[in-house]
């Protein structure tokens, strides 16, 4: 059911492990990025090959920046498939800390906004 209702809305679930470096998508980040899913192991630095190359080092800072405090973060992005085509992405997420206040994982959100007019104000 979640599968389901992320594909209806295009919105795709991550989670980026701090200690291990491991990133987990879910299936329809995969379908965002024009992957099929589980079709490869997701990195940071996969993640930043993704990214259009105009929006690279802005989305490099802004995760760096929002390792090391607290709080829910956002940012819009532009993505390049591997056919070539671009993608806008409205991301949503926040940094999980442990009980001793370390962070441990970011959790969040990408909807594929490229086809919403709603959105083109927002876009990079």
């Amino acid at each position: 059911m979640v599968d389901a209702a992320q594909q209806i809305t295009h919105i795709g679930s991550w989670e980026w492990d701090l200690a291990t470096g491991a990133v987990t998508w879910s299936d329809e980040m995969y379908r965002i990025y024009g992957l099929a899913p589980r079709s490869c192991a997701i990195t940071l630095e996969g993640f930043l090959a993704r990214v259009h190359p105009d929006d690279r080092e802005r989305v490099q800072r802004e995760v760096a920046a929002v390792v090391g405090r607290a709080g829910p973060f956002s940012h819009v992005e532009r993505i390049v498939r591997p056919d070539g085509s671009v993608r806008k992405l409205d991301t949503l997420g926040e940094v999980v800390f442990d009980a001793n206040g370390r962070p441990v994982s970011l959790l969040g959100t990408c909807r594929d906004i490229t086809d919403d007019p709603r959105e083109f104000a927002r876009l990079v």
